[in-house]
């Protein structure tokens, strides 16, 4: 037996080279076949949906008086006594930069041409056209009709209510803002005009995040601006403030009557984490909206 198997594995013979150097060209030339990736785009923001670049908004921190209401507000906050747990006047928004966000996009910075294929294929081409400033601000311009009808000649107007938390923790509240009321006229006007830029936007592939539904409001207080007090290092990750422990006419909204209604001059596209001279976000293109009213209130 021994001997039988021995010779029948000396008889086997060796495997061709010829035969295996064939299966390794097959192999390649089958690879080759395969329709080859989209090629890195030049700016990381037009693949990475995590990493908005400009945002949407209606600006309202060019009312003098806003700005004073909220200043007010927020510096009887970082006064009471006892201290309200984590506030810092680090968290607190620069006034100036109060607007309503209608949502996060990427765009695409660079206006380098994708490489060619080397496989004979086409190049890579979005069928939507360059995500960049230039397309968001045809689009945003060629929404001024639709939003003119909505209008029907009245202007827009915010009308700041109470204030809320993002966390449903009120002990641990990361971000508090003020609720614009959608329930008037004038808020159910405001709410038409926003879903109306929000849906333009993300049809076109723009919205960083397409899934989170639009949710109105202005930010405030927000704890990713906490600043570590002089000689300390930076906390490794945030650290709340108690909402629980504001004042009781801060929660049910009683403050927030002085805050008022506020006209909105622009739809903008403004520059993510920018600063112009004035305080506010940098402003890189916009729908003026103040052609579209003709003061009939």
């Amino acid at each position: 037996m021994t001997s039988s198997s021995n010779s029948s594995k000396q008889q086997r013979p060796p495997p061709s080279r010829r035969d295996f150097s064939s299966t390794t060209v097959r192999h390649d030339k089958k690879r080759q076949r395969e329709p080859l990736p989209p090629p890195p785009s030049s700016s990381s923001s037009s693949t990475n949906p995590n990493r908005p670049t400009h945002f949407l908004a209606l600006p309202i921190g060019h009312h003098v008086e806003l700005r004073n209401a909220v200043d007010s507000l927020t510096s009887s906050w970082l006064a009471h006594e006892p201290p309200i747990d984590g506030l810092d006047p680090s968290i607190v928004i620069n006034p100036r930069r109060l607007h309503l966000t209608l949502g996060a996009i990427a765009l695409n910075t660079t206006t380098t041409a994708a490489p060619s294929s080397t496989s004979g294929a086409a190049p890579y081409d979005d069928p939507r056209g360059p995500l960049d400033l230039t397309a968001a601000t045809e689009l945003l311009v060629s929404l001024a009709p639709r939003i003119r009808g909505l209008l029907a000649h009245h202007p827009l107007r915010v009308s700041l209510g109470r204030l809320a938390i993002m966390q449903p923790d009120p002990t641990r509240a990361h971000v508090l803002y003020a609720e614009p009321d959608v329930h008037s006229t004038d808020g159910i006007r405001l709410r038409a005009v926003c879903e109306l830029v929000h849906s333009a936007f993300k049809q076109a592939g723009f919205l960083t995040d397409a899934r989170r539904p639009l949710k109105l409001h202005c930010t405030i207080l927000n704890t990713t601006y906490r600043r570590p007090s002089p000689g300390q290092r930076r906390p490794p990750g945030r650290i709340p403030f108690s909402f629980a422990t504001f004042p009781p006419d801060s929660k049910d909204g009683g403050t927030l009557s002085n805050l008022g209604t506020w006209t909105v001059d622009e739809v903008q596209i403004c520059k993510m984490g920018s600063w112009a001279p004035d305080g506010a976000y940098v402003r890189v293109a916009g729908c003026d909206l103040r052609s579209m009213s003709i003061g009939l209130d």
